[in-house]
């Protein structure tokens, strides 16, 4: 895990997703497998896969098989979270501007499924990877997003204090 260091002073540790991370993609088990789809079970696979092909450091065939569980987790109509983390972390080493292309989607699917948390979490990281990459106005529209979110009672105090001292308050 590496910990990068953004204006503020806040440290952002690439490498975990935060909550969601530690999660399936899906929970075929808590419905009932006579209720889960074909789609979300592949998606649960491929995801147990990948983490496992990266615990051995086989990042390319990880990264292709949580790409194909972010496509099922999709057609399944889930939220492809933990998965969307994880390829990021596998792209952050070698391509970081894509791995911040990538928190940008987890941005937008955590929106549409409502988990600010993990949204914020996202534009953060987002934020820190296009700051190491030159993209000063990339770092700018991360940062416009993230100012109103500042005022929600979903976000918990660390992440508010995280994102308080990591972006200019107007």
């Amino acid at each position: 895990m590496r910990t990068i260091w953004i204006a503020g002073g806040v440290a952002v540790a690439l490498g975990c997703g935060g909550a969601a991370a530690a999660q399936d993609t899906v929970r075929p088990a808590a419905v009932g497998l006579e209720h889960a789809s074909a789609d979300s079970l592949k998606a649960a696979t491929r995801l147990q896969w990948a983490r496992a092909l990266m615990m051995r450091g086989d990042f390319g065939v990880a990264r292709r098989e949580l790409v194909r569980s972010v496509r099922d987790a999709r057609a399944a109509g889930l939220y492809p979270g933990p998965a969307l983390w994880a390829v990021a972390n596998v792209e952050h080493a070698t391509a970081p501007l894509r791995a911040a292309e990538r928190l940008d989607e987890l941005a937008g699917e955590a929106e549409r499924h409502g988990d600010p948390v993990e949204q914020a979490r996202a534009l953060l990281a987002a934020a820190v990877l296009y700051q190491q990459v030159g993209r000063p106005e990339e770092v700018r529209a991360r940062v416009e997003r993230l100012r109103p979110m500042l005022r929600s009672p979903h976000l918990p105090e660390q992440l508010r204090a995280d994102l308080l001292r990591s972006i200019p308050v107007r």
